[in-house]
C-alpha cells in the first residue's frame, strides 16, 4: 500500500512532541541512494513467500519510484486503495491468499522469516495476522515510542502483554466480508493512533446503521438477519478485553473470526480459521509516523546497509583479520 497522508498522522498525547511524516512515504523516502518501496519489496520477495508484489499507489509517483514493481494505480482514503488493490490482485489471481502491507515499515529479514514459520507452519487460514511483542527494555522503540501498545495474555499465559500491531496481513478473500472490512478499515485508520475507548465510540455509531441496514437487505434475501448483533456483540468483546488489558488471545482470534469470517465460509470450512500469531518483529511494527522515526530508521538502515557492503562475500578474510 502506497498511499499518503495527506494530512499527516494524528498523533496522541505521547507523541504531540513529534512531527508528523506527510506525503508518498514509500517514494519519497530515500534509503542510501533508494526509495523506501524497493528496499520492501525487496525483503518480502526474498523470502520466497510473496510473489508477484505490486504497490498500490498513483502511477505517476511509483513508475518513476518502482520501474521494477508492478503498479496498481489508486490515489484515494486508506480503504479504497485497499478495495482497488484487492480487486486488481484477485481479477489475475482468483483463489490465491493475499498479503498486505505498507510502504512505511522496513522489514527485517531475519524478523520477517521467523513470523512467517507460524504461518507456513498453519496454512491454509483464514486470516493471519500477527502482534509484535514489545522488548524489555523500552529504549528499543527508540523513536516510536509513542506508540500506543495494547495488552493481550497470550496462549497459555496468565498475565497480559504488550504488544503493538504489524503492518502485514495475509487473507484468503473468499472467506472475509469484504464490504465490512473496507467499512471498519475506513473507520479505523480515521481514528488510528487514538485510544481504544475513542476508537470504540466512533467505530460503534458509525456502524450500527449501516449493520441495521445490511440486516434488512438479507432479511428480504430470505437470510437469518443476525448480521448486526454478530458483529457489533464480538467487536464489542473484543475492545473492551483490549481497552482492560485483559482479554486473551484466544478470545481475540475468535471475534475476528466471527467478524470478519462470513457465516457461510464458516459452515463449510469449520476447520479453518484466523491465527494471531505473538511473537517478536519490532521492524513489522514500526511505520513511519514521524519525521523523527524516519530519520531513525533511514540512519539504522544506512548503516546496516554499508555493513553488508563492507563485509561482503569476497571480504570475509580481511575483516576477521580486521576483528583480531
Amino acid at each position: 500500500l502506497g498511499g499518503r497522508d495527506r494530512r499527516g498522522s494524528r498523533l496522541p498525547a505521547a507523541g504531540r512532541d513529534k512531527r508528523p511524516q506527510k506525503g508518498y512515504k514509500g517514494a519519497e523516502i530515500d534509503i542510501a541512494g533508494r526509495p523506501l518501496v524497493g528496499l520492501v519489496a525487496e525483503r518480502f520477495a526474498a523470502t520466497g513467500e510473496f510473489a508477484p508484489i505490486y504497490v498500490a499507489g498513483p502511477e505517476a509517483v511509483y513508475r518513476q519510484a518502482a520501474p521494477d514493481l508492478e503498479v496498481i494505480d489508486t490515489d484515494d482514503e486508506f480503504s479504497a486503495n485497499i478495495r482497488a488493490a484487492l480487486e486488481a490482485v484477485l481479477q489475475r489471481h482468483p483463489g490465491r491468499p493475499v498479503a498486505f502491507t505498507t510502504c512505511d515499515i522496513l522489514p527485517d529479514p531475519k524478523e520477517l522469516a521467523g513470523l512467517l514459520e507460524h504461518y507456513r507452519a498453519h496454512r491454509p487460514v483464514d486470516f493471519w495476522f500477527p502482534q509484535i511483542l514489545c522488548p524489555e527494555d523500552p529504549r528499543a522503540l527508540g523513536s516510536s515510542d509513542w506508540k500506543p501498545r495494547y495488552r493481550i495474555v497470550p496462549q497459555g499465559g496468565s498475565e497480559p502483554v504488550p504488544v503493538l500491531p504489524s503492518h502485514l496481513v495475509i487473507a484468503d478473500p473468499a472467506a472475509v466480508r469484504l464490504k465490512l472490512v473496507y467499512r471498519i478499515f475506513r473507520i479505523f485508520y480515521q481514528t488510528r493512533n487514538r485510544s481504544i475507548a475513542t476508537r470504540r465510540l466512533v467505530a460503534t455509531s458509525k456502524l450500527l446503521w449501516a449493520l441495521m441496514a445490511e440486516d434488512v437487505r438479507r432479511l428480504f434475501l430470505g437470510r437469518a438477519p443476525n448480521l448486526t448483533w454478530t458483529v457489533l456483540t464480538n467487536s464489542l468483546r473484543a475492545a473492551s478485553g483490549l481497552k482492560a488489558g485483559s482479554i486473551g488471545i484466544g478470545t481475540l482470534e475468535e471475534a475476528m473470526h466471527q467478524v470478519y469470517i462470513s457465516s457461510r465460509h464458516r459452515k463449510r470450512h469449520p476447520e479453518r480459521r484466523g491465527w494471531v500469531p505473538m511473537a517478536p518483529g519490532l521492524s513489522l511494527a514500526r511505520d513511519i509516523d514521524t519525521l523523527e522515526e524516519a530519520a531513525e530508521i533511514v540512519a539504522t538502515a544506512e548503516r546496516e546497509l554499508a555493513a553488508e557492503q563492507e563485509v561482503g562475500p569476497g571480504n570475509d578474510l580481511a575483516a576477521q583479520g580486521g576483528s583480531r
